[in-house]
């Protein structure tokens, strides 16, 4: 450990190396116009009648050595001072060993100038600026001992004796502030909703003064402005796999010619964002037991991430396995955007209200980390020529079970029953087996009769007429038989180009087949059209019971 440290009798600079530090006390305080700098203090030392000895900073300096002193402590250390801030360097190593200098500080003294000592000390300490600021955090959590005095140096108490207190003013719980050693059982949004309302002079900071809190380091890079907080936001990831770093709280829809933007960032801006999460609790007593995670190149990754299905909204939602309150499960709504591909998204109120009927899957899934406008112009466009199914006459979402032979298949969306075909210029193909006795009625009637337990096959696909800039949709339908037949005579027909073979650039099929008392009616038709204000298809798959 190397630390630099004001001698309590002489008040020189002295550098000290080695893993065991003389006994110091360390100062917590918010800055002022006319606090001294290390090479201020450094002329002073050489000078004792140098210009600025007279600045109310330096005299606050000689006060805490002297308070030091009185406590039989031979160091004391005290930020504005002992770090030559124009080197950045020196700067960046003391940022990332701070919370450990506090931590093995024999005593930390809070100095609060503007506390009323007129006013109860329930009022008047909660109105103190020194709980609104970013580095006072770590500086109340990391020491051991915390003595709090008023600007005349008198003792308010302690954070022992004033730990009911100072936890209803900061909202930190009272076991932390007792023993900060357990802080990292706390769930992360948890000790970000601590931050939520505090501020510092530099927007980096809000993320460089909550590296100890997350046991994390990273290089200083001022200029970067939010940045810093992303970066460490993927510091964090890197080291835990806590997911309620995503259980930030929804923004507002953000709006761009009067239209509402449905996909988010993937990490918080601030920690405003974690404000909600003041009570979260984990769900499961060891978070080691999460999927693991891992940021990539590509977006954030699960491997077989367990998200269930919310066909009425078109979206997944990945547990976050933590509670934002005593009833409600934290989640991260996303929306798929192409190849095992997805973004976060906002989500309606409603969304998952019946826990107990929700799909579960597992899927590959990597995460988009940044939505910005460009991204954002992309995402609107991912659906672009994408094939959707609908029915009026039965619900499919059970019925309809993509071909995982498919080398499309990862195209398919089944929170919102539609392939995602942007990005291709080659043919494309997509497979379905049907089972219409899957297939929930929209319309009930008095007597039905029940569809036939077999299957048939669905495919539709897209072709790229060179004359046309345009694709060109068909669809086609088969019996269990026909299928077996084709795949006889051109192998197993579950690709783009093969699937050519199969389009005679229809837009409509149809297929009868049961017994001679339940027969079905398939129909089958694929149409262009420009309700979302861009191109896409609609292929209607109805089925009609006894049909002659």
């Amino acid at each position: 450990m190397a630390i630099r440290l004001i001698d309590t009798r002489t008040l020189q600079l002295t550098f000290v190396v080695g893993r065991e530090p003389p006994k110091y006390a360390i100062l917590s305080h918010t800055w002022s116009l006319e606090e001294i700098s290390f090479q201020e203090m450094t002329a002073i030392n050489d000078d004792p009648y140098h210009p600025a000895a007279k600045k109310p900073g330096y005299t606050k300096v000689a006060e805490v050595c002297q308070m030091a002193r009185s406590n039989g402590i031979p160091y004391a250390w005290v930020d504005t001072c002992c770090i030559d801030k124009t080197s950045s360097s020196e700067l960046g190593e003391a940022i990332n060993s701070m919370y450990r200098w506090y931590q093995q500080a024999e005593v930390c003294y809070a100095f609060l100038p503007d506390f009323d000592t007129d006013s109860p000390l329930e009022k008047a300490l909660p109105k103190c600026r020194w709980f609104t600021r970013g580095w006072c955090l770590q500086e109340l959590l990391a020491p051991k001992t915390v003595l709090f005095y008023d600007t005349r140096w008198n003792r308010i108490g302690s954070k022992a004796e004033l730990t009911s207190l100072i936890s209803k003013i900061t909202l930190v719980d009272e076991k932390i502030l007792i023993d900060s050693d357990l802080i990292n059982t706390v769930p992360v949004a948890r000790r970000m909703s601590w931050a939520a309302n505090r501020t510092t002079t530099k927007e980096e900071d809000i993320a460089y003064c909550l590296l100890g809190i997350f046991d994390v380091n990273m290089p200083m890079l001022y200029g970067e402005g939010s940045r810093a907080f992303q970066r460490l936001q993927e510091e964090i990831t890197k080291e835990s796999n806590d997911l309620s770093i995503f259980a930030i709280r929804e923004p507002p829809h953000s709006y761009s010619n009067g239209k509402a933007h449905p996909y988010r960032s993937l990490f918080a801006t601030s920690p405003k964002d974690f404000e909600g999460c003041g009570n979260l609790t984990h769900t499961r007593t060891d978070v080691h037991w999460n999927n693991a995670f891992a940021l990539t190149n590509k977006g954030l990754y699960f491997r077989r991430a367990e998200m269930q299905l919310d066909v009425r909204h078109g979206l997944f939602s990945l547990p976050l396995n933590c509670l934002i309150s005593e009833n409600k499960l934290a989640r991260m709504y996303l929306r798929k955007v192409g190849p095992g591909l997805y973004a976060r998204c906002d989500a309606d109120a409603d969304c998952y209200d019946d826990e107990e009927s929700a799909t579960e899957i597992e899927n590959d899934v990597y995460i988009i980390r940044a939505i910005t406008p460009l991204v954002q112009l992309q995402l609107e466009e991912a659906e672009q020529h994408a094939i959707i199914v609908q029915s009026r006459t039965h619900h499919l979402f059970k019925a309809l079970q993509v071909m995982q032979r498919s080398t499309t298949s990862d195209r398919w969306d089944v929170s919102r029953s539609l392939f995602l075909t942007r990005g291709l210029e080659k043919s494309f193909g997509g497979f379905w087996k049907v089972f219409p006795s899957l297939a929930q009625k929209i319309e009930k009637s008095e007597d039905p009769q029940p569809l036939p337990p077999s299957h048939f096959y669905l495919v539709c696909g897209l072709c790229h007429p060179k004359e046309s800039s345009s694709p060109r949709a068909w669809v086609r339908i088969y019996s269990v038989k026909e299928w077996t037949d084709l795949e006889k005579k051109f192998g197993i027909v579950t690709n783009p180009a093969n699937a050519e073979a199969l389009s005679t650039e229809s837009t409509t099929a149809e297929l009868v087949f049961g017994t001679d008392s339940s027969k079905l009616l398939v129909t089958a038709t694929i149409q262009m059209e420009m309700s979302t204000g861009r191109p896409r298809f609609e292929l209607e798959l109805n089925m009609t019971e006894n049909a002659e």
